[in-house]
Order: C-alpha cells, then sequence, then structure tokens
C-alpha cells in the first residue's frame, strides 16, 4: 500500500534562493492496514541548499517502508537564481581583493625599479 509523504516547515535552502524538489509523493509501505498512517511527514526545515532527507530519516513505528533506506525522498536543489547570486558575491570579494593587493605594491613595484635609473642610467 502506498502513503502519501508531507512535508513540515520551510527550508532554509528555499529561503535562500533554492528548490524543493520531491522525489516520492507516496511511498510504499507493508504493515497491518488499521495500524497504517493517513501520510508520513518528514520535517524539512534544517534543509539547506544542497541538503536531502532520506528514507533513513523517517521513524516509524509498526510499519515496513518498501524502499532502500538511501532513497531520497526530498531535495533542496541550487537554482540557477541562486547560483548567479552566489558567483556575484564571490565576484565582488575577489575584485576587492585583487584591488588591496595592487595597492600594497604589486603593480607599484615595477614602476619604482623603473624610475630607480635602472634602465635609464645604462643608455
Amino acid at each position: 500500500m502506498d502513503i502519501p509523504l508531507r512535508t513540515t516547515g520551510q527550508a532554509v535552502g528555499v529561503l535562500n534562493g533554492g528548490r524543493l524538489e520531491v522525489n516520492y509523493r507516496r511511498i510504499p509501505v507493508r504493515g497491518i492496514a488499521d495500524a497504517l498512517p493517513e501520510s508520513l511527514s518528514v520535517d524539512i526545515s534544517d534543509l539547506d541548499i544542497g541538503d536531502n532527507a532520506r528514507v533513513r530519516d523517517l521513524t516509524v513505528d509498526g510499519l515496513e517502508i518498501l524502499l532502500s533506506e538511501s532513497a531520497l525522498l526530498v531535495a533542496c536543489k541550487r537554482t540557477r537564481a541562486a547560483m548567479s547570486a552566489e558567483s556575484d558575491l564571490e565576484g565582488e570579494e575577489g575584485e576587492g581583493g585583487e584591488g588591496g593587493e595592487g595597492s600594497s605594491g604589486g603593480e607599484g613595484g615595477e614602476g619604482g625599479e623603473g624610475s630607480s635609473g635602472g634602465e635609464g642610467g645604462e643608455a
């Protein structure tokens, strides 16, 4: 028999621009018919981008889930918008770091050597 899978909470990864991917809407189970719950629920509030919930994360008494323990139920995936926002942040950090290095004497040192007369003094 298949029991519906319900998600509870709001994933942190979704709030940060990711998307929730539900792989199983119904879970195949075996158990006593009178003891079967109406649905199985999985808490997704701790899922960040790249995190997931698997069958082993479910705890149900008196019920056997007929999927592999490693079967992926719900995943928080990265979207293109989240990837571009992340690359923009990395780009800004990189530009600030490069500007700081250049002003500390990386290129200024070369100009200083030329003005000291190294090439001009030989001619």
